[in-house]
């Protein structure tokens, strides 16, 4: 389970609750994160949904999608609508959130 924030956990039990995912999609601190992801001069310039998604692998990941990654986030970019639980986020920052609660990016190898 997510540790308290306000205390250190230096060991924990590794599960996966929905409170966890819930914790970080609601999160003020990832959604800011998000929406500077996107801000970013490679997302910002971006022309393309397709360049959108290629920039934000390379920030989140640094590598580029493999071609189911790249036609799903096209996808989602064309398809998404502005908001997001009452908070406004564009199609870009939505996806830049997407990635950032990913395990790829929140666990090393």
């Amino acid at each position: 389970d997510i540790a308290s924030p306000d205390s250190s956990s230096p060991r924990r039990p590794r599960t996966t609750v929905p409170q966890q995912a819930l914790f970080l999609m609601n999160s003020p601190f990832v959604i800011e994160q998000a929406q500077e992801l996107a801000q970013r001069p490679e997302v910002a310039t971006a022309k393309s949904p397709s360049e959108q998604v290629t920039a934000l692998y390379q920030v989140a990941f640094a590598r580029q999608p493999d071609v189911d990654e790249a036609q799903i986030g096209e996808q989602f970019l064309t398809t998404a609508s502005a908001t997001t639980e009452g908070v406004k986020l564009s199609p870009v920052e939505q996806f830049a959130q997407l990635l950032l609660l990913t395990n790829e990016f929140t666990y090393v190898d």
